[in-house]
């Protein structure tokens, strides 16, 4: 019995990284490896926080989506938006709250196998998925859904789309690498090191000056410089003092950043019906 498992795991992690180092059928294996972690992590999360309240800051966020907004006093609204249209199509329960949660991670483990492929080919980028999948980050620490765990697969899907733009110089990619870094910077503003490291990139790299000639890197910036505009016409006063640590709230020990105050959310509102 145990030779016969170990014989069938064997031909299955063969299959597996013939099918993801074969470029031809690389793309639909490695989908499906990352359905396959979708249901075994979702399954797991459930069982393990079934005997958990949700979290603090999970369901902070599901406040925050009951009373849309441009801004908020800790974090860029992108993130309530996203909970109320997940919230719109399922129901409000701990298990889809966690699907979303290992989805998100999925999600950025596929694209880092796509982002793999630049440098990578063979059993060496098929190998990719399988590291990423043992790193934390893609599974215990992502089964709480905050701006962190986010912004895993918003970073690889702009740094993916600015690599394919600045290769093409399709529009329709410099249009993506635009939204998407918007995204990330309606998310948490410490997405403002992907942009100083896509802007760096721009200029070192070889294929710069047929990138700059183009109309690629001018539609990426038009896209988030009117994100800007928006994000700014939209967040309060307060929320601006907050970002520069100047709001009248609680401070840390060194009076730089601020923190939130204990009774400035109502988590409990909303734990009762995601039990």
């Amino acid at each position: 019995m145990c030779v016969s498992a170990l014989v069938c795991a064997s031909s299955m992690l063969q299959w597996l990284l013939t099918g993801l180092s074969d470029p031809k059928r690389q793309r639909v294996v490695a989908i499906l490896c990352v359905c396959a972690y979708v249901m075994a992590w979702t399954i797991y999360g459930v069982i393990a926080k079934s005997s958990q309240d949700i979290n603090a800051d999970m369901a902070e966020m599901v406040i925050w989506s009951r009373e849309l907004a441009l801004g908020y006093p800790s974090h860029p609204p992108f993130l309530a938006y996203a909970l109320k249209l997940w919230f719109f199509v399922f129901p409000l329960a701990d298990w889809a709250f966690i699907l979303l949660a290992v989805l998100t991670a999925a999600i950025g483990l596929y694209l880092g196998f796509e982002l793999a492929g630049f440098w990578l080919n063979g059993e060496k980028r098929a190998a990719v998925l399988f590291l990423l999948a043992v790193v934390p980050f893609y599974n215990f620490f992502a089964l709480k859904f905050d701006q962190n765990s986010v912004l895993i697969p918003l970073w690889a899907l702009a740094s993916l789309a600015f690599l394919r733009s600045l290769e093409t110089r399709s529009l329709s990619w410099a249009a993506l690498t635009g939204i998407v870094a918007a995204a990330a910077m309606l998310t948490k503003y410490w997405s403002a090191f992907l942009l100083v490291a896509l802007f760096l990139t721009a200029f070192i790299d070889h294929r710069r000056k047929f990138y700059w000639a183009s109309r690629a890197p001018w539609i990426t910036a038009v896209v988030l410089f009117l994100q800007c505009c928006l994000t700014r016409s939209g967040c309060s006063r307060r929320n601006s003092r907050l970002a520069l640590g100047s709001g009248g709230g609680p401070r840390n020990l060194f009076g730089i950043l601020p923190t939130r105050s204990p009774n400035m959310y109502s988590e409990p509102l909303v734990i009762a019906p995601l039990q």
